[in-house]
This record gives C-alpha cells, sequence and structure tokens, in this order.
C-alpha cells in the first residue's frame, strides 16, 4: 500500500493555492460585471416600457420617470399622471449596485403620442449613471429626447 508523501501533497497544495489566487479575483471581476449588465438591461428595459406607455397614452395617462439617488436605497420608477402623480413599479437597484454623479433625484414626463417628448426640453437627455458599490465597473443608460434608450459608458 502506497501513499503520498510530503512533498507530493506540498506541490499540491501549491498548486491549488496559485490557481486560486488568480482564479478567485477574475470570478468576483466577472460577477461584478454581470451584476452591473443585469441591472443596466433592466433599466432599458424599464425605459422603453415608459416610452411605450407614452406612446400608446395608457389609460389616458401622462408618464413620468423617476430616478432616487439616496445612498444606500437607489431606486426608479414609474409614476402614472406626470411628475406628482402615482407611482407604479418601484424598483430598488440590485445589491453590489448604485447610481452616481449625473443620477441625482430626477423626475422625467414623457407627453403622449405616437411621437413621445421628453418634457421640458426637447433638448433633454435623461441619463442613469451606474457602477459597483466598490467602484470596479460602470454603465450609463441614457435616453434622448424622442425616447430611444440604449447602454453605454459614461
Amino acid at each position: 500500500m502506497r501513499g503520498f508523501t510530503l512533498i507530493e501533497m506540498l506541490i499540491v497544495v501549491g498548486i491549488v493555492t496559485a490557481l486560486s489566487v488568480v482564479g478567485v479575483p477574475n470570478y468576483l471581476n466577472h460577477r461584478q460585471q454581470v451584476a452591473i449588465n443585469s441591472e443596466a438591461d433592466k433599466i432599458l428595459a424599464f425605459v422603453r416600457d415608459a416610452v411605450s406607455k407614452a406612446k400608446s397614452q395608457e389609460g389616458g395617462e401622462v408618464w413620468a420617470i423617476e430616478f432616487v439617488n439616496n445612498g444606500d436605497n437607489d431606486y426608479y420608477q414609474l409614476r402614472k399622471g406626470g411628475a406628482e402623480g402615482v407611482p407604479v413599479n418601484k424598483t430598488y437597484l440590485g445589491s453590489g449596485v448604485e447610481f452616481i454623479e449625473g443620477t441625482t433625484y430626477t423626475v422625467t414626463v414623457l407627453s403622449g403620442g405616437p411621437n413621445v417628448q421628453i418634457l421640458p426640453s426637447a433638448d433633454f437627455v435623461l441619463e442613469a449613471h451606474l457602477r459597483t458599490k466598490n467602484g470596479n465597473f460602470t454603465s450609463m443608460v441614457s435616453m434622448d429626447a424622442l425616447g430611444r434608450g440604449w447602454l453605454g459608458q459614461p
């Protein structure tokens, strides 16, 4: 009956340690990248849904998008009835993701009809700036004055 020698065990432990030193940070970075991309995709879908509601004038209402950057409880929501309307679909950002500069408390009203416009200005661009809480990754969701949304980097 033959077992492993101490030298063989130390070599295996050294190889596993070396792989862990390289692999764990890469895995953690990948998880953060996936988290921020997922959150940006959710916000973009939210913006597109809001624009769709405004275009169809769903419920005969004016719609508004609201972003709230208040520390640990950042969220976004849709308002039925304009800027002062009833909040609908309040969604908190996922853990590990937060709004950063450029995304302060914002309520953006969308006028209705097939040519939806952001009020009050045709030059206004809505932007939500995101980052992981450790600051390693950032993303940005934008919407132009005609309600077209896209993802990008700040």
